[in-house]
């Protein structure tokens, strides 16, 4: 059985080796319900977020899953499974063209840096 980072981590390689994904994303809207299209991550601050991709730019997946689980078990981060609902909380500024929503699960209070290109509209949109 596959384990929930070794998963994540994957679905985020091919995410991300496919450039063209994020090109054509629509941006959610605040208020928005939206729901991961794959196995991805979310970050209490655009900057752990940030310290993550750079990590895994750089190549070196060992070093991505470290920081990853570090991250998660410091509770900074959280995986966010394929399937899950989130709310659109609020979008951040963050680089030019970079714009990051910030996400929560219905019902709960914490809200979770992630990449526009981990989501997709749900059927009621």
């Amino acid at each position: 059985m596959t384990s929930p980072v070794a998963a994540t981590l994957c679905a985020i390689s091919m995410l991300l080796a496919s450039g063209s994904v994020a090109v054509t994303q629509t941006m959610p809207k605040e208020g928005e319900t939206w729901q991961l299209k794959i196995d991805g991550f979310g970050c209490g601050k655009n900057d752990d977020l940030d310290r993550l991709l750079q990590v895994r730019h750089g190549g070196d997946q060992a070093e991505f899953a470290a920081l990853l689980l570090r991250l998660r078990d410091e509770g900074l981060c959280q995986e966010l499974p394929k399937g899950l609902q989130v709310v659109v909380d609020r979008i951040e500024s963050y680089g030019m063209l970079n714009d990051r929503p910030c996400v929560r699960q219905s019902g709960h209070s914490d809200c979770w840096y992630t990449l526009p290109a981990f989501l997709q509209r749900t059927g009621n949109q």
